[in-house]
């Protein structure tokens, strides 16, 4: 009983690092003492998002490894990061952590991609996609999709995994909503093209970053092609397009998924020429080149990478060729 009243409180007023203990600890302290740690938790709502012993206690707790339900779901605690939210005065670690909290929640199905949520609460994913008042503010879109990607088994070749890397797959609802984030930035940009009008310069980094989550990808179909088509110009500005293709070469199974190929890699070509693991470009065009009304497609490609001073494809565009 009163653990944190005898064992905690003597420390505030002593220095900051109470305050970043307590955010850091928070879960461990509250279950040493939930009324004490609850009042603290609340007390600390009347602060300011600009009052430093705030700040820190909040840098403190978004170091935390875990996210909790129960926690995250505390009406204190969503003030706290509602605080975050418009706070300007984070550095970029620990605002990528504060979007990987509520995106971690999205994807648990406790904030929605809408307005409101279930139980009539602003949903603060909506509110950090939308309510940007910072240029770095942008980039948290960004930071969530890289965050979609960084959760996934980031590569399918068995020759470069570790042994140690976890082989289980994401359920299948998490794979959904990451899949249904993607189709609404989609639309939203298709609709009134607002999406661009929210981030500006790092628009085509979002694209980008959103032909990453290819890897989520059984096949290629006529909605999936429109959202490859939009990012493939811009998969090099992360450095990812050697991921990018793997993906698509995962594909190469799915007869209709490489009938719509030729376009989508037609179209990385107008932003970059991607030359690593040239063993994974020429499976793509070889298997463009058996579909004969693809051809056209596949000697474009090959006289692209030609025109660019690369012809690990030549021998391939000769192969393919009718000789008289």
């Amino acid at each position: 009983p009163d653990w944190g009243k005898k064992n905690y409180e003597r420390y505030f007023g002593r220095g900051v690092e109470a305050y970043i203990w307590f955010g850091h600890y928070f879960p461990q302290l509250r279950y040493l003492d939930q009324i004490y740690s609850g009042s603290k938790l609340q007390d600390l709502t009347e602060k300011s998002d600009m009052d430093h012993e705030w700040q820190v206690f909040m840098e403190g707790y978004l170091t935390s490894p875990n996210v909790y339900d129960d926690i995250y779901l505390l009406p204190a605690m969503r003030k706290h990061y509602e605080k975050a939210l418009v706070s300007k005065d984070f550095d970029k670690k620990d605002d990528a952590r504060l979007v990987h909290h509520i995106t971690i929640e999205y994807l648990r199905g406790k904030e929605l991609l809408a307005e409101t949520n279930k139980d009539g609460q602003p949903s603060l994913f909506w509110k950090l996609l939308h309510e940007i008042d910072a240029p770095e503010k942008r980039k948290r879109w960004i930071t969530v999709a890289g965050y979609f990607w960084s959760i996934s088994p980031r590569t399918l070749r068995d020759d470069i995994k570790s042994k140690d890397e976890d082989e289980k797959p994401l359920k299948g609802e998490i794979v959904q909503r990451i899949k249904n984030f993607w189709g609404w930035a989609y639309d939203k940009q298709m609709q009134d093209g607002s999406v661009e009008k929210i981030l500006v310069d790092d628009y085509p980094h979002f694209l980008g970053a959103l032909a990453d989550l290819t890897i989520y990808l059984d096949c290629i179909d006529d909605k999936t092609e429109k959202w490859l088509l939009l990012s493939a110009p811009y998969c090099e500005l992360q450095h990812m397009s050697s991921f990018f293709i793997e993906y698509l070469v995962a594909l190469l199974d799915d007869e209709e998924s490489v009938k719509r190929m030729s376009k989508i890699f037609l179209k990385i070509l107008e932003g970059s020429t991607p030359t690593f693991r040239t063993e994974d470009i020429h499976s793509i065009v070889e298997a463009l080149y058996e579909h004969p009304e693809l051809k056209d497609d596949a000697d474009k490609i090959c006289n692209t990478y030609g025109e660019r001073g690369q012809h690990f494809l030549k021998e391939l565009y000769f192969k393919n060729q009718k000789t008289v």
